[in-house]
């Protein structure tokens, strides 16, 4: 032995002859069945095929003619090639159906989706059938809707069967993306059989007959997104989308696109959302301030705006302190100081950040909460007046910062 490895000298010289000589000969029973892999517990084993499924998902890929034109899409069935490994692995992958419950649709296709649905047994299902037009395939996913965790469609062949109880859904994403997106989606009159005990996180683009007054359906709601190409041709009216509110008390996020409701007379009721984290709001300034007077959140939680057109600085005026109301509903402004103001003004339209001292999100170091705001103007000289209105409004007292762009120099007090 070399002397670099003085301590397994010993050991050397003690071997037998024939063990430094000899080879012993691979017998057929020897190799997989005695390697230390295949002795892994079960459940090891498992943990080793969902870490694979993770990082090495089935995936589709083109495949290019010499002159570099794509003759077809080839499956790359990823993670499923570790059960052709071996028969113990195979077995034990088949034996547990979680790990054929993430089914993509436009991945996997009509060859493999069957099996994965068959395999997954009764396991709660992530289903991923968006870019789906088969009658078929729409089919086989309604038909396991009762044990779908996840649903993630885009195809009015499956919403319009979306009609069955969903006790395991927890999440649901409605997008239509054909020719006629903008038709909407039509929802079922029994969307979800009215029955969906679990589901937490809505998302809809374009829909058509949302259930509002189903609140057994909304109750336990913590993300609603409601968004729609232009405007909703049947929004709710102010009362019935309060009372909706009113009735998901988990409410964490909540986007509304061009569904508020029309404007109506201002009345005492309010609604409070106390774990209200995220609010979005895209609609006309008359629509805001109507269903901004009614809600109540925590000065925690963010707001981000976006309105079609001020006109003017009374506009503003009628505006901006029912926003301040609401940013100030869990106190007055003394108890939420404004860190910052950026304003900036780019060709018709008026942008605006407010950072507050008592948000959640930490910039620099500290905590701060923030208000988005952007606004359609007539124009520049517009603009500054309406910059001008938020700071007298919201404000109570200068901020630590103020950025104001395109050539405005007036401050606080001017």
């Amino acid at each position: 032995m070399s002397s670099t490895f003085p301590s397994l000298q010993p050991l050397a010289d003690n071997l037998p002859v024939d063990a430094c000589t000899t080879i012993p000969p691979r017998s057929s029973t020897s190799s997989p069945a005695l390697s230390p892999v295949t002795r892994l517990p079960p459940e090891i084993l498992c943990d080793v095929l969902h870490w694979c499924r993770s990082v090495w998902p089935p995936s589709k890929y083109p495949v290019l003619n010499d002159d570099g034109l794509v003759l077809r899409h080839s499956l790359d069935i990823g993670w499923i090639n570790m059960t052709h490994v071996c028969r113990q692995w195979r077995t034990v992958a088949l034996n547990d159906p979680t790990l054929w419950s993430h089914i993509i649709v436009q991945t996997h296709g009509s060859r493999w989706l069957e099996e994965m649905f068959a395999r997954s047994r009764s396991a709660a299902l992530i289903v991923d059938g968006k870019h789906n037009e088969a009658p078929a395939l729409a089919a086989l996913i309604i038909k396991h809707l009762p044990h779908t965790a996840e649903l993630h469609i885009d195809s009015k062949l499956i919403v319009n069967g979306l009609c069955v109880p969903a006790p395991l859904l927890q999440r649901i994403s409605l997008t239509e993306h054909s020719e006629h997106a903008r038709a909407g989606i039509p929802l079922p009159p029994d969307f979800l059989g009215n029955h969906a005990p679990r589901l937490q996180h809505l998302f809809i683009a374009n829909a058509l007959n949302f259930p509002w007054t189903v609140h057994s359906l909304l109750r336990n709601l913590r993300t609603l997104d409601l968004t729609y190409y232009g405007r909703s041709t049947e929004p709710p009216t102010l009362g019935v989308l309060l009372d909706a509110l009113d009735a998901m008390p988990a409410l964490q996020a909540l986007t509304l696109g061009g569904c508020l409701p029309a404007p109506a007379p201002p009345t005492p009721r309010e609604v409070p959302l106390p774990r209200l984290a995220y609010l979005r709001l895209s609609a006309d300034i008359d629509e805001l301030t109507s269903l901004l007077m009614h809600l109540k959140a925590p000065v925690s939680a963010q707001l981000n705006i976006q309105t079609t057109w001020l006109r003017d600085a009374d506009e503003a005026r009628t505006f901006f302190p029912v926003l301040a109301a609401y940013l100030y509903s869990g106190g007055g402004p003394a108890d939420r100081p404004i860190y910052s103001i950026s304003s900036y003004a780019r060709l018709r339209s008026l942008g605006m950040l407010l950072w507050f001292k008592d948000g959640a999100q930490s910039v620099l170091g500290r905590r701060y909460g923030h208000v988005s705001l952007a606004f359609s103007v007539e124009g520049p000289e517009v603009s500054a007046e309406l910059a001008r209105a938020v700071c007298e409004m919201l404000a109570a007292e200068p901020p630590e910062y103020l950025d104001l762009q395109e050539r405005w120099t007036w401050t606080l007090g001017d």
